[in-house]
């Protein structure tokens, strides 16, 4: 009874509150009420019976997999999916380089996309994953710009982003072997090729212009035949997609090195008179020419190397057989050339002893006579036959001095003067004699004699030296003669002659 005293308040109190939520009436049937409530319940649903009355059971947390599938979980509740939006990959436009690897991931409002898609499709080189939206880029070669659309959608809807995408080749990197080179002018040459890093290059350029006849190719290769002698600084610029990149390089070009001869002398030696000027010696070249020339040790005083070469000159000195290296030279070398060199005095000429014949008296006349001649000067000098005693012969200045002692018949000499030039010769005629008689005398000056007498003596002084022969002027009476002494007058039978002076020399 009590059970079912506590099952009515149960009812009143539900009862009231549908009374003031204005969900109930009531009436005044309680007595059916109760009668029915004598009856089993049975629940609508999900309601369950509690103190005999069904109720709706208490409400449970949601779970994930309680959302549909428009639905998400999101906040711990199951709600409908939004449409991705501001859809990005942080850039519109992007350039790669060639052998970079870049991964984009992209970023966007609103519930994930679940499906992904490109158009129009991506090259080989870009891959879109079709979960995620990522693009993985690889590239191995230049692309030209193009454009491409990213959809990213879902249940909520779409989003759509462009991408103009290019590549680019890796900036040039390049660098020649050496940074100086030379070319020889008007003969083809080239430089090797750059050496370039793993990137292709478009464009070669190069300032200041390249010498007159010298080009770069395609392949960034110098050459060509130079034309125009110097030396010149240049940038070398490569050009490709990626940029420009520039080296420096000095080009020089130079004569073809000479090759120095003397073709007038080929390998003999070169004679030369001092004081006399020479035939200019001419150097010759097969090659390149000669511009600058020197020599060592320096040619001698009046000697001139003249900048190709060429010798000429006067010499003022003598000179032994000597070596003379000549080295000539030009922008592109040198080329030596031994010159062996003599210089000779001028050979004697005209040389002369005065008159050339001359006649001196023994014991008195004195002997001097000096040699002129014209050329250079005698070093050594020489007579043939030997000179009369008393008479010497320098043999250092050919003169010729003294007083003979005797008397020599006439005789020509042959006198020889030597220098490195050659010899020079003259003739000299010389006669020595006695001397002069002097101190002659008779004991009388006046002599008077008989005719036919048979014998006449008539003596003479000479205090000087022998007299060879006698002479009366006019001539002696008949029957008188000179006695072969010479000191004495002879006189033989006669007749008598008339009174004569005479002169007795």
């Amino acid at each position: 009874m009590q059970e079912r005293s506590g099952l009515k308040i149960v009812m009143a109190t539900l009862l009231a509150i549908l009374v003031a939520s204005g969900s109930y009436v009531i009436t005044d049937n309680l007595g059916d009420i109760e009668d029915k409530q004598q009856q089993p319940i049975e629940c609508m649903g999900q309601q369950i019976l509690t103190q005999g009355v069904c109720v709706d059971p208490e409400p449970q947390p949601p779970q994930p997999e309680d959302c549909t599938a428009d639905q998400v979980w999101r906040d711990g509740n199951c709600q409908d999916i939004t449409a991705p939006q501001n859809l990005t990959y942080g850039a519109e436009v992007m350039q790669w380089v060639i052998g970079d690897i870049h991964t984009l991931t992209p970023s966007f409002d609103g519930d994930g996309p679940d499906s992904w898609m490109v158009y129009p499709a991506f090259p080989a080189f870009i891959s879109l994953n079709e979960n995620s939206g990522e693009i993985t880029v690889t590239p191995q070669a230049e692309h030209s710009s193009t454009t491409h659309a990213i959809i990213a959608s879902n249940s909520g809807g779409v989003s759509t982003t462009n991408l103009t995408i290019s590549v680019i080749n890796i900036q040039p990197m390049f660098s020649y072997p050496s940074p100086q080179w030379t070319f020889i002018l008007g003969y083809y040459g080239e430089l090797p090729l750059p050496i370039i890093g793993e990137m292709s290059i478009d464009n070669w350029d190069i300032t200041p212009e390249l010498p007159q006849g010298l080009i770069i190719d395609s392949n960034g290769r110098i050459g060509g035949t130079a034309t125009v002698l110097g030396s010149t600084n240049h940038s070398v610029i490569a050009t490709n997609s990626g940029g420009s990149a520039s080296a420096e390089i000095q080009i020089t070009v130079v004569d073809e090195a000479p090759s120095l001869w003397y073709a007038a002398l080929g390998n003999s030696a070169l004679t030369l008179s001092k004081g006399i000027a020479m035939q200019p010696l001419a150097a010759t070249s097969s090659q390149g020419p000669v511009i600058t020339c020197i020599s060592q040790p320096q040619l001698p005083s009046g000697l001139e190397l003249v900048s190709n070469c060429n010798i000429e000159g006067t010499a003022t000195v003598l000179l032994n057989q000597t070596d003379f290296l000549i080295t000539g030279s030009n922008s592109g070398g040198t080329s030596q050339y031994n010159l062996t060199l003599t210089i000779n005095d001028q050979p004697l000429s005209n040389m002369l002893y005065g008159v050339g014949n001359y006649t001196f008296a023994k014991q008195v006349d004195a002997v001097d006579i000096e040699p002129s001649y014209d050329g250079g000067v005698a070093l050594v000098w020489s007579i043939q036959p030997q000179l009369p005693t008393g008479i010497s012969f320098n043999y250092s200045s050919g003169a010729i001095t003294g007083i003979a002692l005797d008397v020599h018949p006439t005789k020509t000499y042959t006198i020889l003067a030597n220098n490195t030039g050659g010899t020079g010769i003259a003739s000299l005629t010389l006669t020595f004699v006695d001397i002069t008689p002097s101190a002659i005398s008779y004991a009388s000056t006046d002599i008077i004699v008989e005719s036919n007498q048979s014998y006449l003596q008539i003596n003479i002084s000479n205090l000087g030296d022998t007299v060879d022969t006698w002479q009366s002027h006019p001539a002696l009476p008949s029957g008188l003669t000179f006695a072969s002494g010479g000191n004495n007058l002879w006189y033989c039978r006669y007749p008598c002659t008339p009174y004569y002076l005479h002169n007795i020399c």
